[in-house]
């Protein structure tokens, strides 16, 4: 059975992950773990993984400070 890796980057604040999409960090970052994760028997040519871009400020605020709450959420 296979299953997709999933990266959770949290940048500072709700207005870095817009700042970080236009400047083309985010994308970097999406490129590098395509590039950890490399290719699998069978999904040759497809990139592999997956970013969530959130917040610490996200974190706080909705999930009172908790991973636990983010990741369940």
């Amino acid at each position: 059975m296979y299953s997709a890796s999933c990266v959770h980057v949290f940048y500072e604040t709700d207005e870095d992950i817009a700042k970080n999409e236009e400047n083309g960090l985010s994308s970097e970052i999406r490129k590098r773990i395509s590039d950890i994760l490399g290719e699998v028997e069978g999904f040759e040519g497809k990139r592999l993984g997956h970013a969530v871009f959130t917040s610490l400020q996200t974190l706080r605020e909705k999930y009172d400070n908790n991973t636990y709450y983010y990741f369940l959420g």
